[in-house]
């Protein structure tokens, strides 16, 4: 019994050695390149990863015209970052305009008075101004630099970056017999407004 020990543990020891693999090539050869491996979930069949600039185009913007017909236009305030200078412009839903003294030009693709998003669609659950944004599409010489949405209560959120400008929802407009009533705005105590 004890024979059979030794020779079923020396069998064993010796299988082991062989699946370790030692050195199987031949001297002077280097090991065949190994193919690359896909992460964990994804085959190198996989579709590419979509870049952030591709997701938002998949974004859709959605206003019903129940929404839409209640509001007519936006204000922007531009802000020349080097200087602090500040312009109004009141813009009309759908329309564009051009900043005065640049090659910025700015759409209001859309008004979303009570912004929310879900399953890729940013849309406004109703007419009341309770989180309103703006769907903007801004070009410079030309060339499409932004498409996205920017907030009147939280302008630091999704922001247009600018090394020049600043871009902020500062108002937005009603439609006549719209029926829609506006909080007025308050100026805080103190600042001499």
């Amino acid at each position: 019994m004890r024979k059979l020990l030794v020779i079923s543990l020396l069998f064993l020891m010796t299988a082991m050695v062989a699946c370790k693999g030692g050195d199987s090539e031949a001297p002077g050869e280097s090991p065949a390149p190994l193919e690359p491996e896909a992460p964990k979930g994804f085959s190198m069949d996989s579709p590419p990863i979509e870049t952030e600039q591709e997701v938002k185009l998949k974004r859709i913007v959605e206003v019903p015209d129940e929404i839409s017909e209640k509001w007519v236009a936006i204000k922007l305030e531009v802000t020349k970052k080097e200087s602090g200078d500040k312009e109004e412009y009141e813009i009309k839903i759908g329309e564009e305009i051009t900043v005065k003294g640049t090659d910025l030009k700015i759409k209001v693709a859309a008004f979303l008075p009570n912004f929310t998003m879900g399953e890729g669609v940013m849309t406004s659950i109703d007419a009341k101004p309770e989180n309103p944004a703006a769907h903007l599409i801004i070009s410079e010489v030309g060339n499409e630099i932004w498409d996205g949405i920017i907030f009147a209560q939280f302008p630091d959120t999704h922001t247009f970056d600018h090394e020049k400008y600043r871009v902020k929802l500062s108002d937005y407009i009603a439609a006549k017999g719209s029926g829609i009533v506006k909080e007025p705005e308050t100026k805080e105590e103190g600042n001499g407004e």
